[in-house]
């Protein structure tokens, strides 16, 4: 039991008051149980928000950390050729680690969020959510084989067969540049092993077919295009449920600002340390819900940061010029 439920126990709730939570006296202004219990759900209500997007926040800045660690090897190898096999074996390793990481992360998003909006939108939401994840599971092979590899990766160990760096020869001709008309390209790209996943008796007949068609002669398949389609299905299933859940972050705060004005219009512009406070008697505070924007603002600024977040497999790094604008 918690202090404050304790409290309630001890000191019946009087009073509702919007007040500095801090030592001294300082001035109130006092509201309804009706308006309490308004703002004590609006606040939950952004905090319930606010987990999700950083949960989705936290997938997508995993999978930035795999695309930097190809583009790092990549570079690495396009200037330096002095590899032996410790580090190369090293660097699949620490690849490997990020792609766990991102797997790990997307199961996090899927049970975070079929919990989270159960509790935003009630069962017709978390129905919703599993809807669209059904949805990209039937549409989309990159889906069906990260959501194995992810389960097939806890049980059986490394995720990738070898790490290639390829290195390619690409003509340009001597009109379009000042430099020489050949040049070497150099990519990181990791590998996956589809032998070690046949063996299971977990595999579905579907996937096993798709993976046979898909891999090529020494039976690998190139993962990274797959890793971006996934991270952009589970974007569609990210603003899908945000589409539902941004106008009820944006209510909850119009509740908790219309209470918050209402104190400075009395005591003026200085509301650090506000909170709504149930006061039992004797004063003391049984329960309190603070009042500030930051996880409101937090909310906006990931909205913003992630705005292309289905989108992650059109969106191709490269430090290169398009062959357009070479041209000119």
């Amino acid at each position: 039991m918690s202090n404050l439920e304790h409290d309630r126990i001890r000191y019946p709730v009087t009073r509702f008051v919007i007040k500095k939570f801090v030592l001294g006296k300082v001035p109130e202004v006092d509201i309804t149980r009706a308006e309490y219990a308004r703002i004590k759900k609006s606040w939950n209500m952004i905090l319930y928000v606010l987990r999700l997007e950083s949960i989705a926040d936290f997938l997508i800045r995993s999978y930035e950390e795999l695309e930097h660690e190809c583009l790092r090897i990549a570079l690495k190898a396009s200037i330096s050729h002095d590899f032996d096999w410790q580090e190369i074996i090293d660097e699949t390793h620490t690849v490997d680690r990020r792609i766990f990481n991102l797997l790990a992360s997307s199961k996090a998003y899927i049970d975070k969020a079929r919990s989270l909006t159960k509790k935003i939108g009630g069962l017709s939401l978390l129905e919703e959510l599993d809807a669209v994840r059904g949805e990209q599971f039937d549409k989309n092979f990159s889906y069906r084989l990260l959501e194995y590899l992810r389960n097939h990766s806890q049980h059986a160990g490394t995720t990738t067969d070898a790490l290639f760096r390829y290195s390619g020869m690409e003509e340009v001709p001597e009109s379009d540049s000042e430099f020489s008309d050949t040049r070497f390209v150099f990519v990181a790209r990791p590998k996956l092993n589809i032998n070690g996943l046949l063996d299971s008796r977990q595999l579905k007949p579907q996937l096993r077919s798709e993976l046979l068609e898909k891999s090529d002669k020494g039976g690998r398949i190139d993962l990274l295009p797959h890793v971006r389609k996934y991270v952009s299905c589970l974007g569609v299933i990210h603003e899908r449920m945000r589409n539902h859940i941004v106008a009820e972050a944006e209510l909850a705060w119009d509740n908790i600002h219309e209470i918050i004005d209402r104190y400075i219009a009395i005591h003026g512009k200085d509301t650090v340390g506000l909170c709504a406070v149930a006061l039992g008697d004797g004063f003391i505070a049984s329960d309190k819900v603070p009042l500030f924007s930051q996880p409101y603002d937090r909310i906006k600024k990931l909205n913003k940061r992630n705005v292309h977040i289905s989108k992650i497999h059109k969106w191709i790094v490269s430090s290169e010029l398009p062959v357009r604008e070479r041209k000119k």
